[in-house]
């Protein structure tokens, strides 16, 4: 396809057509071709294995140069923030659509070691390429700032060749269906909108291929942070002082959480802010009633 190092398709021919045997011919003679396998993890067995796997037709699954999977389950909140790297299907590990693309576009066959938290892939040049991922080991999504930053081109155009071929040549391209009333729509937590599952897979193969991960901050450096406000909030007890000193100081701690904030954020590390927050309102709260009874206590004596 135009010179394209890697192509991966998310779209599961798993219906017979009648260009299947076409399209497993040029899968296989490419040799850089990708298709995508969907798990359902709905009402799953305890051990996280999926309830149903969904695969290509077999002629187009033995063409493809490796298998990715698509999935992509949401947090609490509905919001799509991490993916597992990793599906097992009759002792095979899958990696992710995404994960897969990069991969083979590094030159990676089948040189990589992962276990539950760490992803390690030997490249072509004999250099190690670390994958970073949280303590479940899944990749937080390092979505684009807007959406309009990645660069989406019409399936007709590229095959009318109205597509120049050097946008194509050497990329990894990945292969999707982008339109209104789709059912592959995840909430992202950016833009505050849906978008569509094909950006997912191209935001991981951009981390992979740049190696611009987002990491979480970790729980040791997060109760660091936790002890340090927890520190300031009782420094401003311990001073005394008036309503204006126990303000300024709870401004304070506001400003160095911010600052750090910013600082991690600019790193690509990520702060789970709820903790420091609560402490900061319990903290605040909890002293507030402790001079309060200091103070009623004086009076009374």
């Amino acid at each position: 396809a135009n010179g394209a190092r890697t192509i991966a398709f998310d779209i599961l021919f798993s219906e017979e057509r009648a260009s299947d045997q076409a399209l497993a011919q040029a899968c296989a003679k490419a040799g850089n071709v990708i298709h995508v396998t969907c798990f359902d993890h709905a009402g799953g067995a305890d051990d996280g294995a999926a309830r149903k796997v969904s695969l290509p037709r077999k002629e187009i699954m033995n063409a493809a140069t490796w298998l990715g999977h698509a999935s992509a389950p949401s947090d609490s909140d509905a919001k799509l923030r991490r993916v597992p790297l990793f599906e097992k299907h009759e002792e095979q590990d899958i990696p992710n659509l995404g994960l897969a693309a990069a991969m083979l576009h590094h030159g990676i066959s089948k040189n990589y070691e992962h276990d539950t938290v760490h992803l390690a892939m030997l490249l072509p040049d004999e250099s190690i390429h670390r994958v970073s991922l949280d303590e479940k080991g899944q990749m937080i999504i390092n979505y684009p700032r807007q959406l309009e930053d990645v660069q989406a081109l019409r399936f007709s155009d590229v095959l009318d060749g109205g597509v120049s071929s050097d946008l194509i040549r050497d990329k990894c391209i990945l292969v999707g269906i982008w339109a209104s009333g789709l059912t592959d729509m995840h909430h992202a937590p950016v833009d505050g909108e849906k978008i569509y599952g094909i950006f997912i897979h191209a935001a991981i193969a951009n981390s992979v291929l740049t190696g611009n991960y987002l990491r979480a901050l970790g729980r040791v450096w997060e109760i660091l942070l936790l002890v340090l406000v927890l520190a300031l909030l009782m420094a401003a007890f311990l001073a005394g002082g008036g309503v204006a000193q126990a303000v300024g100081m709870l401004a304070l701690c506001i400003a160095v959480l911010g600052a750090g904030f910013l600082l991690f954020a600019k790193a690509g590390i990520l702060i789970n802010a709820f903790p420091l927050l609560f402490a900061i309102a319990a903290g605040a709260a909890g002293l507030s009633i402790l001079r309060a009874f200091e103070t009623r206590k004086r009076g009374a004596g």
